[in-house]
């Protein structure tokens, strides 16, 4: 749970900009022997302040940023100014993190500190991604990532980790995603049961438009269901089961109930009421012993992403906090994707 003292970072991804609630620059600032700090960044607030920065490169940041801010206001220059940040402080935590070796083995045992630890597991699944994850699963990330300014997905190098986990542990013969975008989760579900001589069978329902909800917003002139389709046969697989509409549509819900799922992945509409929607319908529908994994659901935990990272949404977030433990068992949190198992 967010306290009054604690700074939520809220979307800082790879396309979004650097602020805290009160609209101020954030500037890592890392111990160098605890890389656990890389989660707690400093906050720089405007020069009326009169707080000084500790070297040369916080103080052009601090010079670009609230000259623009406090003076001009424009949202161009604004904007421009905590990109800049964005893509300093990312690049040098990116750096540091990786100074150190990937330990776990990512096993279930290796879960529970996920749970009491988000942050520094989460940046054990970023080593993991860079250091020893398949070549094969690092070019499928690699290759949603492009073309730069306009990728063909979101996401986070240290979530390709932890569907590969899932899959090493569940290994599921079937596997709904609500929310595609594009294609890259259910193309990775689809890949990890080739790796792993278990085909999955991967089904998705989305609206394939740019259709959006109160937190995110997509591109016009792109057809969503045929550039799905064109990115699965880039990589040869299996053509997935794909349902045009709105997850919360009569034959939508119908779909979802048809069977018993190995795995569900929930990320369609983030605003609350659709999100609750979808957790009751999924919960009802995944079998016993198989797993939900909600996305964008970090807010109410202790994670604190750092700046190339997520924390989550407000809506999904509050669905996790509200989900009933007697049912379901939370075993994993990799960054704002929580993970949870049905109890048999």
């Amino acid at each position: 749970m967010l306290h009054a003292d604690e700074t939520f970072l809220g979307d800082v991804g790879d396309d979004a900009p650097i602020h805290d609630q009160r609209g101020a620059a954030v500037v890592a600032d890392v111990d160098a022997e605890n890389v656990h700090a890389l989660a707690r960044p400093r906050i720089v607030y405007g020069n009326s302040t009169g707080r000084s920065i500790p070297n040369c490169r916080a103080r052009t940041i601090w010079f670009i940023f609230c000259r623009g801010f406090d003076s001009f206001r424009p949202m161009s220059l604004t904007g421009f100014a905590a990109g800049q940040v964005r893509q300093v402080a990312s690049a040098w935590v990116k750096r540091r993190v990786l100074t150190q070796p990937a330990t776990l083995t990512l096993a279930r045992s290796d879960w529970a500190k996920s749970l009491t630890q988000p942050t520094e597991f989460y940046f054990e699944c970023y080593r993991h991604f860079h250091q020893k994850l398949a070549p094969e699963l690092r070019a499928h990330r690699e290759y949603f990532r492009q073309p730069r300014g306009n990728p063909r997905g979101f996401g986070e190098d240290a979530f390709h980790v932890m569907w590969h986990a899932l899959f090493q542990e569940f290994k599921p013969a079937s596997y709904l995603e609500i929310g595609v975008y594009r294609g890259q989760t259910i193309s990775l579900a689809a890949l990890l049961g080739r790796m792993q001589g278990k085909p999955c069978e991967v089904c998705a329902i989305s609206p394939f438009s740019s259709a959006g909800d109160a937190v995110s917003k997509y591109g016009a002139g792109v057809d969503y269901y045929a550039d799905t389709l064109a990115n699965f046969e880039h990589f040869k697989l299996p053509q997935p089961k794909l349902h045009r509409g709105y997850s919360t549509d009569a034959d939508a819900v119908a779909f979802i109930r048809s069977r018993a799922w190995d795995v569900i992945y929930i990320d369609g509409n983030h605003d609350y009421e659709v999100a609750l929607a979808d957790w009751r319908v999924c919960s009802e529908s995944v079998r016993p012993g198989g797993i939900v994994v909600l996305d964008d659901s970090g807010l109410t935990t202790s994670y604190r992403p750092p700046p190339f990272a997520t924390g989550g949404h407000p809506g999904p977030s509050r669905v996790a906090q509200e989900i009933d433990r007697a049912r379901f068992e939370e075993i994993l949190q990799v960054g704002h994707n929580r993970v949870f198992q049905r109890r048999a």
